[in-house]
């Protein structure tokens, strides 16, 4: 649904359908979608960019579109996340170390609200990092504008309806109402959770033995 039928429809819900009521409805249909954004680090709020990291550098400031840092991959390897007094403690001279990286530790963000990064060595080639994260929150401000985020839009009526409710001074039903929208939003987590959970098992065949995870078995009756 477009921002304007999110909001027509939360007027429309709570009786009301005259242009400043629509207007007030807008208002609590962005308060309802960057609630919902921030409850969670959902699939469709991840992105990734690549940005070159310039050699003998220190900290890193991470491309503005990226809100949250959640992993780096320098020359096809994964580094690990690490705590600034932890790394410390295994290399006591972190600061002046160079080389390749095997850890990063998240500092905090730069003036312009930039993620910055800091590697455990200082680089002595420029190289190109992969960089996957949390995407900046791009809030509804056009009629036409979506949400980004799939199978959101009843749980953002819910809670948008709820709290008009509220202004409306209709607190009964205001209650209820967020107890609907809360529950809605508690089971697109349980929903996030399994599919980020979900790994596919990838079964081998060699010749005409297929090995199921448990047992081997006879393929050969399958038609080639």
């Amino acid at each position: 649904m477009t921002f304007l039928e999110l909001a027509t429809q939360v007027a429309n819900k709570c009786h009301k359908n005259d242009n400043d009521s629509i207007n007030k409805s807008k208002d609590y249909v962005k308060q309802a979608y960057r609630h919902i954004w921030d409850s969670f680090l959902w699939n469709d709020s991840k992105i990734s960019v690549t940005q070159s990291f310039t050699a003998n550098t220190g900290d890193f400031d991470v491309d503005a579109s990226i809100y949250l840092v959640m992993s780096v991959i320098w020359n096809n390897k994964k580094l690990q996340n690490i705590q600034q007094d932890q790394l410390f403690t295994l290399y006591p001279d972190w600061l002046t170390r160079t080389g390749d990286p095997n850890y990063y530790v998240n500092q905090p963000k730069n003036t312009s609200g930039d993620c910055v990064i800091r590697l455990d060595t200082k680089p002595t080639e420029t190289q190109n990092v992969v960089i996957l994260g949390k995407s900046v929150f791009t809030q509804l401000s056009e009629n036409s504008d979506e949400p980004k985020l799939k199978g959101v839009d009843n749980t953002i009526l819910a809670f948008a309806e709820a709290w008009f409710l509220e202004f409306l001074n209709q607190r009964g039903s205001a209650q209820t109402k967020i107890q609907e929208a809360n529950l809605m939003m508690n089971t697109m987590i349980s929903l996030e959770k399994e599919q980020q959970t979900y790994m596919a098992q990838v079964v081998p065949i060699i010749n005409d033995i297929v090995y199921s995870g448990t047992t081997y078995f006879d393929n050969s009756f399958l038609p080639k």
